[in-house]
């Protein structure tokens, strides 16, 4: 295995990092897996999770770049520019370029947790070299069933209903306790703000029309916004997904994978759909 730090970008601010398999475990003719940033955190990603993943993959065969998007982590901000959205899928387009140019690679795969789902998504859509997409914690639509299992079920609860009560009992308290907090009970489906349903589903039939496998795998932490296995796919009935879709619900995990086993787990799962998908 090797590992080897990369600069690129048109003004030379962004920064990765290459792991590539020894020469006698490379897989020909596979693709090269970029993970992309989390929020704000470094590209080692949460508790080192790109690491891990990058160092497992290696010896599996695959090649993998993780790398900082402008003012994150190690890549520095280009002056004038701020951190929008354009920007932040030119930046991902150029770490594809750059290893397209200097590897010959023309094929790849995109890793993304939380806002880096997000971010993943978007490049998807609008860049044909990415063959694979695997979103953690990423877009998520509720259904008549998820509603039904959240509110309904959750009546059913004794426990449920008690915390439930004591949730509001406490912000209420602490309402009157500071006259400056705001109070606000909202619907909240996802760690950002989630596109329209309807953009979502127009982007997924490009992805689905060009091949594209898909990897949705949402953590226990994200019950609150999925909660049943087949949500993705009747939240979006009217595709025809042609078996390039998959999901996963790692029930005992957090957001973040702080715990080193739900990590292996993670790692193993996405193992195991690239070796589905490319081996």
């Amino acid at each position: 295995m090797r590992e080897r730090a990369i600069i690129f970008g048109n003004e030379k601010n962004l920064v990765g990092v290459l792991t590539e398999p020894d020469v006698n475990r490379r897989l020909k003719d596979t693709p090269c897996v970029l993970m992309l940033n989390s929020g704000i955190l470094h590209h080692v990603g949460p508790f080192r999770l790109h690491v891990d993943m990058a160092r497992h993959l290696a010896v599996q065969g695959y090649m993998s770049f993780r790398f900082d998007i402008a003012g994150i982590g190690d890549s520095l901000s280009v002056k004038g520019t701020g951190y929008d959205e354009d920007g932040i899928i030119d930046d991902v387009r150029m770490a594809i370029d750059e290893l397209e140019r200097k590897k010959e690679i023309t094929d790849f795969v995109i890793i993304g947790l939380c806002t880096g789902a997000a971010n993943a998504h978007k490049v998807a859509v609008v860049d044909g070299r990415v063959k694979s997409a695997a979103f953690l914690d990423g877009y998520a639509y509720p259904t008549w069933r998820f509603y039904i299992k959240r509110y309904l079920l959750a009546v059913m609860d004794p426990l449920r209903v008690k915390n439930g009560l004591l949730r509001i009992v406490r912000r209420v308290f602490e309402k009157s306790t500071n006259d400056n907090q705001s109070f606000e009970v909202s619907e909240d489906f996802g760690w950002w703000e989630l596109p329209a349903k309807n953009e979502v589903h127009g982007d997924l039939v490009k992805l689905v029309d060009r091949g594209v496998d898909l990897l949705y795998i949402y953590s226990g932490e994200e019950r609150e916004v999925y909660n049943y296995q087949d949500q993705f796919k009747q939240a979006f009935s009217s595709i025809d997904f042609n078996g390039k879709l998959k999901v996963i619900i790692n029930e005992e995990a957090d957001h973040t994978y702080v715990m080193a086993e739900d990590r292996d787990r993670l790692i193993s799962q996405v193992t195991s759909w690239l070796n589905k998908c490319y081996r």
